[in-house]
């Protein structure tokens, strides 16, 4: 009886540790909110599932929105150097904008998908913005969303994207993204 609780404590210490050696890397010194329980993305017409993206949503009327799309695309640019991250991500800016309304020259711009106010305004609210800063943009973090379309990190606006590049790719890590 004896030998056989010994060996079960053996056999759970042995798991245990075999077990922590193929955890996720810890997150460490990234400028993020990493959510416990991520949200799974809804909105009508949007469909986020399948890949893994960097989302930022707004009006590009609105200076700041522009901002926080060049901002989204100097990240995707740090990430040159690793070549590898930059393909597992799709960097979209979803722009609300009313329906029939060009897009303030942005369509150019794959990263750009139009979509109407509602849809934007309700997206936005998703990501943590509130009703004033939905389509704003002004402290809009950029959202880490899975292939499953959840919400896994908001990385904060003021990071610089040097910074948020370097970050995105430790959270695809720790994700296994």
């Amino acid at each position: 009886m004896l030998a056989l609780a010994i060996s079960g404590a053996l056999l759970f210490v042995v798991g245990y540790f075999a077990g922590s050696r193929y955890a996720s890397p810890p997150l460490q010194d990234v400028a993020a909110v990493v959510l416990e329980t991520p949200p799974l993305l809804t909105a009508a017409g949007v469909d986020l599932r399948g890949d893994w993206h960097l989302l930022a949503v707004g009006d590009l009327g609105q200076a700041s929105c522009r901002d926080l799309l060049a901002r989204l695309v100097r990240v995707h640019n740090r990430l040159a150097a690793e070549p590898q991250v930059q393909a597992r991500v799709k960097f979209v800016f979803l722009h609300g904008q009313p329906t029939g309304t060009a897009a303030h020259g942005a369509a150019a711009h794959q990263l750009v998908v139009p979509v109407g106010t509602a849809v934007a305004r309700g997206l936005a609210r998703q990501l943590g913005l509130t009703e004033n800063q939905a389509l704003d943009c002004r402290d809009a973090p950029l959202g880490l969303v899975d292939d499953e379309a959840m919400l896994r990190a908001l990385l904060p606006p003021a990071t610089e994207p040097g910074r948020t590049a370097r970050d995105l790719s430790r959270l695809l890590e720790h994700f296994g993204g």
